[in-house]
């Protein structure tokens, strides 16, 4: 088979658009989500430096969206992502005080994992294009957060950001696959020694969406019959 063919194969797999692609009034959408996150925080003193080491690693999301005919959404989300948090403790020791020697001395402890929780709503502008439906939009909503034992409690904060993604619509059914990459900025009062700070982080999210299709309003007429069911109709008649 020639590239051309392979080629046209594609285009009509992406692109075809069968009649109900984009006639969904709620849309159901659930994530498995992986972040590259990392951020280390630190805070000096006369006696050394602390420091608070954030890694995120991997979590999910649930999302149901109402849309408001072909472009326009509203989406509600919520979901968790895991943060690995370490602690620790920086500071020089002599080792010898004739000559003086110093050595870096580091104190490590495993302060357990952040339970990132964010719900956020969001406004989407989809574009349609055959099997495609691309969105993108601003988000806004609070995170909450379950926190080790080790650590201090930290209270729900406001979250801001924006995501962007696809459904690429499965055959003829009401499924689809569905890519979803988004930005949180996590806004934290940062308090004098307070190693939390703000978090700033991107997720991809990779699962599967569900569309709800449209009822059909009652006293609607219903679709005219085909030309062979009308041939085939008029041909008993006879």
């Amino acid at each position: 088979m020639s590239r051309r063919y392979i080629t046209v194969l594609i285009a009509t797999l992406i692109l075809g658009s069968p009649s109900a692609t984009h006639s969904a009034s709620w849309v159901l959408r659930g994530h498995g989500l992986s972040s590259d996150y990392t951020k280390t925080s630190t805070d000096s003193s006369i006696s050394g430096t602390s420091f608070l080491e954030l890694s995120a690693q991997s979590g999910f999301q649930v999302a149901l969206e109402r849309r408001s005919g072909r472009r326009l959404g509203w989406e509600l989300s919520a979901g968790e992502l895991d943060i690995d948090v370490v602690s620790g403790f920086r500071r020089l020791v002599p080792v010898s005080f004739d000559p003086l020697v110093l050595e870096e001395q580091v104190t490590l402890f495993d302060a357990g994992p952040i339970a990132l929780r964010p719900v956020t709503a969001a406004l989407l502008v989809h574009a349609p294009l055959g099997r495609l439906d691309l969105y993108i939009g601003p988000l806004a909503g609070v995170s909450f957060f379950s926190v080790g034992r080790d650590l201090p409690d930290r209270d729900p904060e406001f979250t801001y950001g924006g995501k962007a993604g696809v459904d690429i619509l499965l055959g003829r059914s009401n499924w689809a696959l569905s890519i979803d990459l988004r930005h949180l900025q996590v806004v934290h009062e940062t308090l004098e020694r307070d190693l939390y700070r703000d978090i700033g982080l991107q997720t991809i999210g990779v699962g599967l969406s569900y569309r709800f299709p449209q009822r059909r309003q009652r006293g609607t007429a219903a679709p005219p019959p085909s030309p062979s069911l009308q041939r085939a109709t008029q041909a008993h008649s006879l």
